[in-house]
């Protein structure tokens, strides 16, 4: 649900702040507000490392399939 809150609202990159604050309110009800606090902004930097490790991985893919193409084309 916090997420797709993120996502309809598109004045904001990334939907940063507002996903937090959505899923921040949510757990609220749940759990003691430093705890939904923690969820909220360790959710969000969970997302940011899943993205800066697949852009990892496509730059390395890229790399790797760029020297094949080179010894390719030198042979």
């Amino acid at each position: 649900m916090a997420f797709c809150i993120g996502f309809i609202i598109v004045f904001v990159p990334g939907g940063i702040g507002v996903r937090e604050s959505a899923l921040y309110v949510m757990l609220n009800t749940l759990l003691p507000g430093s705890a939904s606090l923690i969820v909220a902004i360790g959710s969000r930097l969970w997302v940011m490392l899943g993205e800066v490790i697949s852009l990892g991985m496509a730059l390395i893919w890229k790399g790797k399939n760029v020297s094949l193409r080179q010894e390719y084309e030198n042979k």
